[in-house]
């Protein structure tokens, strides 16, 4: 019996995947902000939404397809290449034939939340622009909303992973005014420096950024990798690498050097006044 339950329930999975994008109500990678965390039985949302706004039937529906193909995939891996290849059993020393670098980037995100909190000790509401689509960007709404608790009374999230909803998010900026903007960097949004400080100045949001570049553009503050550093210590890597290490040898690299920089041209501009403490504690100051 249980053998036919299981069979069961692993058809009516490879059913709902094979006819999702006509059973799923909407666009499982869509998401709206406003609709966040909705309850079971909400209006258009029979299974209610996440954190980020996306239908949870959708994404359980689409999901069933992406479960099957990775399961399908696990299985050909594991009985063709499985025995060839080792994985990375900690940073310090990998254990296998696979090593790497890693960027840190929830850790910095509460880091720079705490430096956006420290120039601007008086905000009440802080703003996060990030890219919904990012693979990590779950886990860093979850991150920083964890710590904002403690920080500010209101986070207001805001998605974007195109130009025209960039637009959109500080449009509504302009309507609901957060007292700071932290902005969630990825290669998309990083891609896109020009179009974010232009929009942080003329709707005059104090924004922290992950990258130097943001604050040379004409970004207020930015904290993240010193990145040629990083550069140097890959390039030493790479010769490792090259001179045929085992792998196992080589501790996944870890960025070691961060750099905070503060744009006080720009402060200037939105009539704020930062802290000279954090300038003190700032490795390059832009005047």
């Amino acid at each position: 019996m249980k053998a036919w339950l299981g069979i069961g329930i692993t058809l009516a999975a490879i059913v709902a995947a094979a006819v999702a994008p006509w059973l799923a109500p909407v666009d499982p990678l869509a998401s709206d902000f406003a609709q966040s965390l909705r309850p079971p039985g909400a209006p258009g949302h029979p299974l209610g939404t996440d954190q980020l706004g996306r239908d949870l039937l959708a994404r359980v529906l689409y999901g069933a397809r992406l479960a099957l193909f990775i399961g399908a995939c696990t299985v050909v891996v594991t009985a063709v290449v499985g025995s060839l290849l080792g994985l990375v059993a900690g940073f310090h020393r990998p254990g296998g034939n696979l090593s790497g670098v890693t960027m840190l980037t929830l850790a910095l995100d509460l880091q720079r939340l705490s430096l956006l909190r420290e120039a601007l000790p008086k905000a009440a509401s802080i703003a996060v622009l990030i890219n919904p689509n990012f693979p990590g960007s779950p886990a860093r709404i979850r991150e920083v909303q964890d710590a904002a608790r403690g920080m500010v009374q209101d986070l207001a999230l805001a998605g974007a992973s195109n130009e025209g909803e960039i637009d959109r998010a500080f449009a509504r900026f302009d309507r609901r005014r957060p007292d700071a903007l932290l902005v969630a960097g990825d290669p998309f949004l990083n891609a896109r420096r020009d179009q974010i400080v232009a929009l942080a100045a003329r709707y005059a949001v104090p924004a922290l950024y992950d990258g130097r570049d943001f604050a040379a553009a004409g970004g207020l503050m930015s904290y993240g990798t010193q990145l040629p550093d990083l550069y140097r210590k890959q390039g030493a890597y790479t010769a490792l690498v090259l001179k045929e290490t085992n792998p196992a040898d080589l501790p996944v690299l870890q960025p070691t050097r961060f750099e905070l920089v503060i744009n006080l041209k720009t402060a200037k501009a939105l009539g704020l006044e930062v802290p000279p403490t954090l300038i003190a504690r700032a490795d390059e100051v832009i005047e």
